[in-house]
C-alpha cells in the first residue's frame, strides 16, 4: 500500500512543478508559508487519526506517534507549497486580455544544473502588478528579422493569483 501512494504522492509533484512554475504566478500577499504549514499539520492529525488503532493495536509509544505525525506533516507541507498555484490553476477566473511591452532575451540565463532557456521573456503584468519573466522555446518567437511591438497577453485571474493562458506578439500600425 505504500509504494503505490509514494508514487502517486512523486508523480503529483511532479505534475504541479512543471504546470504550475510555467504560467501561474501567485499575488504578493499570498501567505504561501502558512498555508504549507497549516495543510501539512491538518495532514499530519488526519494520519495519526487513521492509524489511531494501529498505535492501540500494538502497543506504540507516544513518540512514535509524535514521529509519524511530524514525517506526515512535512509530506503534506511539500504538498501545501503548491496549494496556492493549483488554486489558480483549477477554480475558475475572469479572463483578463492586454497589450504590453516586452523584453526577449536569447540565450536565456543558465537554469542552473537543469539547464537553460531558449529564450526568457519579460514583461509587465499589469494583473499582478509587477514584471514577470516566463521561459519560451524559439519556436514560439517571431522570426529572426521580423520586429513585433507589443504583445496580447491574455491571462485567468483569481484571487490568489494569475494564468498566463496565451501571449501572441502583435505589430501595433
Amino acid at each position: 500500500m505504500t509504494i503505490p501512494v509514494v508514487v502517486a504522492y512523486a508523480a503529483l509533484m511532479v505534475f504541479a512543478s512543471i504546470q504550475f512554475s510555467a504560467s501561474v504566478f501567485l499575488y504578493d500577499g499570498v501567505p504561501l508559508p502558512l498555508i504549507s504549514i497549516t495543510m501539512g499539520c491538518i495532514g499530519g492529525l488526519i494520519y495519526n487519526w487513521l492509524r489511531l488503532d494501529h498505535y492501540r493495536l500494538f502497543d506504540r509509544p507516544p513518540r512514535i506517534m509524535l514521529k509519524d505525525f511530524f514525517m506526515a506533516t512535512c509530506v503534506f507541507s511539500l504538498l501545501g507549497t503548491q496549494l496556492p498555484a493549483a488554486a489558480i490553476y483549477f477554480m475558475p477566473g475572469d479572463s483578463v486580455s492586454y497589450t504590453t511591452s516586452y523584453q526577449v532575451t536569447t540565450p536565456a540565463p543558465s537554469l542552473g544544473r537543469t539547464g537553460r532557456c531558449n529564450a526568457e521573456i519579460r514583461f509587465d503584468d499589469k494583473s499582478l502588478g509587477r514584471t514577470v519573466t516566463l521561459c519560451m522555446d524559439k519556436s514560439q518567437l517571431p522570426a529572426s528579422g521580423e520586429r513585433m511591438d507589443a504583445i496580447s497577453v491574455t491571462e485567468k485571474v483569481t484571487g490568489y493569483g494569475v494564468k498566463i493562458a496565451t501571449i501572441d506578439f502583435i505589430r501595433e500600425r
